[in-house]
């Protein structure tokens, strides 16, 4: 494997990215977090440079404290240490914000918190919600977020989706959750059979139909299309061997910039589209009264 040769950052052009990603969490209206400024250079240096900023700023040698330097340098606060409570009160202060209705976890996470943090009192943001409801003593339900609903809204002589082969409590969370949801919905959405799925770079070999033609593909999966870059492969191993990117959602502006000739499939966005859904309904339905 070729190794990934990463560019050097002089400290005024490190000093000038940690500036932008200021400026950018300013526009935002939120703090500049570890989290932020990561989010920061994977969308526009293609890589994390947290660990370069805490040895190169570090009060002495050997010490990773530079993150905090930086922060006094341009007069940041640093992000609080949260408590359980303090999670809660967040989620609530989102929950107003967004005019008492159930924030998402995209509105929660940009409002300043993360959710490993979320997760590491509750597990999963589902929980926090209905944490925060009982707390605040709000009389509502947690609702599925849209596109699990979409799948089990999907029915058959009222019997819901939950009776079907799915069983996603929670949009997946990993890349893991990625190839049990593709082995669930892959006939739906363009593979009609899948060959087999390895440890081997890519991770899955099937067949597709799409493009309108019957043919051999190669699919590398991620939880986000923008953690492409971790996995240390070159432009050309990417173009040479892949044919799809399957992930839960892309948010990457960078990837079809560099790799053009990859197919990116959000799944988040396929099970938004009717025609997959229809797909799902009429492949499982006939499997309903086995499960019951």
């Amino acid at each position: 494997m070729k190794q990934v040769i990463r560019k050097r950052y002089k400290t005024e052009e490190l000093l000038e990215i940690i500036n932008k990603a200021h400026e950018k969490s300013k526009e935002l209206n939120i703090t500049l977090s570890l989290r932020v400024f990561n989010e920061f250079c994977r969308e526009n240096y293609g890589s994390m440079l947290i660990g370069t900023v805490r040895k190169r700023f570090a009060s002495r040698p050997g010490k990773l404290d530079g993150w905090s330097e930086v922060l006094k340098q341009f007069g940041i606060e640093p992000g609080r240490k949260y408590t359980k409570d303090m999670v809660i009160e967040h989620i609530y202060n989102v929950y107003i914000k967004q005019g008492n209705i159930q924030p998402t976890e995209k509105q929660i996470l940009a409002s300043g918190i993360s959710l490993n943090t979320v997760s590491r009192y509750f597990g999963k943001t589902s929980s926090a919600i209905q944490a925060m409801y009982e707390a605040k003593g709000i009389k509502q339900e947690y609702h599925l977020p849209v596109n699990v609903a979409a799948i089990r809204k999907l029915d058959k002589a009222g019997e819901s989706m939950r009776y079907l082969p799915i069983d996603l409590d929670e949009s997946p969370v990993n890349e893991q959750g990625v190839v049990l949801l593709f082995g669930k919905i892959h006939f739906a959405i363009g593979f009609p059979s899948i060959i087999k799925v390895q440890q081997d770079f890519p991770d899955c070999k099937a067949y597709s139909t799409i493009g309108g033609h019957y043919h051999r593909a190669n699919i590398e999966f991620k939880f986000k299309s923008s953690s492409y870059y971790r996995s240390r492969r070159t432009i050309k191993e990417w173009e040479e061997r892949v044919n799809y990117l399957v992930c839960w959602e892309h948010d990457s502006k960078s990837f079809n910039k560099k790799i053009k000739t990859v197919q990116v499939i959000s799944l988040k966005d396929e099970l938004k589209k009717k025609e997959v859904l229809e797909s799902m309904k009429q492949y499982y339905s006939g499997k309903l009264q086995v499960l019951k």
